[in-house]
């Protein structure tokens, strides 16, 4: 068993922290008391917002891989309009569009699906937001080279542009989850500026238009981005003058922050105990959680090494007490998690119930597929001089993914599983690692659509199908399960045994989305969603800020 910390921890090292300490001193103390008729706050606009925020992201698209990830989806929100929006519970109400669409709008042969989009709708520069962005959108995701995955927009065969503001969605088959196209941490393009651009290359660093209530002024890598409030955003105006997401991979540096005044919010992250911690740091904080489509689990490569037999994936499930690991170590800040995928918190299949913790039955299925202990008091396994070792990544600075690794490490060992432990950072990890030739697995922070995500993960190639997996029976049954429109049917339930038959990934559990605010920042609100805890930037607000000046240009 060996333990190599691989970190190549950069973010927020002394130089930024020193920036962060000496440099940026809040803008949005309190100043005004905001107070309103009988003691009340009332809402006040102006002012800054400052966010310390775990993970610096590989690339402002969230269709390639690389920013198929919450990073790139939480930091895109503000800019990119979607259909719906999601918040906290799984919530979904209308965003870009009128109204949810009338029963009159939806099914049909071929099935398909009317929307009809606000009129007030536009782009940070004024063109209108039209249903032929949404089709512009479509072509570019299954036209594009590099794009993540298509999965469900490949079901499509048209849309339809019936007038500027009415798209009609034109499938081959039912498809019951038309709801999380263009929305569910993505969204909609604007044409008008992309028209040109091969978008599996475009908005890698910047955006040239926002359709959301804010515009991304400035991003410093390694150190922070700049969001200022969208001169044109519809909708509900948004409140602030400006947001920094300021990087702060350690969570103790971001506690250390968050009390001395020099953050706002603390956004989520893996991190142990993190409500007392936050609750503690700050008198007076307002700490959120949410509980949802957030989750953990360890992501296997199908495709060559000892992962690539299936009796040696089922092993090592086995060999995982994962209800001992979540009670332990997790506790109250997140639930056992028994199927591969949190997309929908009311379903309730256990398909990975299968792998109680079994250590011995796991050493009889390594026996049978060729791995012998090489002695009574050995910890190697091996087949054909070929150790049984694989290498587990994680994002290096997450605190309870590295105490869950480590005790993943401890259990795998006692039938002799010799897991190599590397610690990257977050970019780096879902860039360059994911897709490279050293990935074997990799314990992942993974956030679903309501509708899940096991075609995207499982079901098509592609890049997002992290594990690699090819199964033409999964297909059939995943592909069914999208034409069923009956939540009860049993079709539905169909694709997840058949996901943890061939295990390409052990889910452990959900995690709980926890944001720590000061007592002067307002409506900020935990979500678990896909949409991310930006959910509702536009609402937030700061004690002490001043009526807006002149909105930015």
């Amino acid at each position: 068993m060996r333990l190599a910390s691989g970190s190549t921890t950069k973010r927020f090292g002394v130089r930024a922290a020193s920036a962060l300490v000496f440099s940026f001193a809040l803008a949005a103390c309190p100043g005004g008391s905001g107070k309103g008729p009988g003691g009340g706050v009332k809402p006040v606009a102006g002012g800054e917002v400052v966010v310390a925020y775990p993970y610096e992201p590989t690339t402002l698209n969230p269709f390639v891989f690389g920013g198929d990830n919450p990073p790139t989806r939480d930091l895109v929100r503000p800019l990119m309009p979607a259909l719906y929006k999601l918040g906290p519970k799984g919530t979904r109400v209308p965003w870009l569009l009128a109204s949810e669409p009338a029963r009159a709008d939806v099914g049909g042969t071929p099935f398909s699906v009317r929307l009809r989009l606000r009129a007030d709708a536009v782009w940070s520069d004024g063109e209108p937001i039209t249903a032929s962005d949404i089709r512009f959108t479509w072509q570019a995701v299954v036209r594009s080279p590099a794009i993540a995955s298509r999965d469900g927009y490949d079901r499509l065969t048209d849309i339809v542009v019936e007038a500027p503001k009415i798209a009609r969605l034109v499938f081959r088959e039912p498809f019951a989850r038309w709801r999380d196209l263009f929305s569910a941490g993505l969204g909609v393009l604007p044409s008008h500026s992309l028209v040109k651009a091969d978008i599996s290359k475009a908005l890698g660093r910047a955006w040239p238009v926002s359709g959301g209530p804010y515009l991304l002024r400035a991003w410093t890598p390694g150190l922070e981005m700049i969001f200022e409030r969208n001169p044109n955003a519809w909708g509900s105006k948004p409140l602030l003058d400006r947001i920094r997401v300021q990087f702060v991979s350690d969570p103790v540096t971001a506690l250390q922050l968050f009390k001395a005044h020099r953050t706002d919010v603390i956004a989520p992250c893996a991190c142990v105990d993190f409500k007392r911690r936050a609750s503690e740091a700050l008198s007076g904080s307002k700490v959120t959680t949410d509980r949802g489509g957030t989750w953990l689990g360890l992501f296997l490569d199908v495709r060559g090494g000892p992962l690539a037999d299936i009796r040696v994936r089922r092993a090592l499930a086995m060999a995982l007490d994962r209800p001992e690991i979540v009670e332990g170590l997790v506790r109250d800040e997140g639930a056992f998690l028994d199927t591969p995928s949190a997309g929908d918190p009311t379903r309730t299949s256990a398909s990975f119930s299968r792998y109680a913790y079994a250590p011995a039955e796991a050493e009889k299925l390594l026996d049978s597929a060729g791995w012998k202990s090489t002695g009574k008091s050995s910890t190697r396994r091996r087949k054909a001089g070929q150790a049984l070792t694989f290498t587990v990544a994680s994002v290096g600075n997450d605190e309870l993914v590295n105490r869950i690794v480590r005790a993943m490490n401890t259990q795998a060992s006692s039938v002799a599983f010799d897991m190599n432990l590397v610690g990257l950072d977050s970019d780096l990890l879902w860039g360059s690692w994911l897709s490279g030739a050293r990935f074997d697995a990799a314990l992942l922070i993974e956030r679903d659509p309501p509708g899940g995500s096991l075609r995207a993960r499982f079901g098509v190639s592609g890049p997002h199908n992290i594990s690699g997996l090819a199964d033409a029976k999964l297909r059939g049954l995943l592909d069914a399960a999208d034409r069923t429109l009956d939540d009860a049917s049993p079709a539905v339930d169909a694709p997840f045994a058949r996901v943890a038959e061939l295990a390409p990934v052990i889910p452990l559990f959900r995690l709980d989305a926890i944001v720590a605010a000061r007592p002067e920042v307002h409506e900020v609100a935990a979500s678990a969603a896909a949409d991310g805890f930006l959910w509702n930037i536009e609402k937030w607000w700061i004690e002490g800020g001043t009526e807006p000046g002149p909105a930015a240009s």
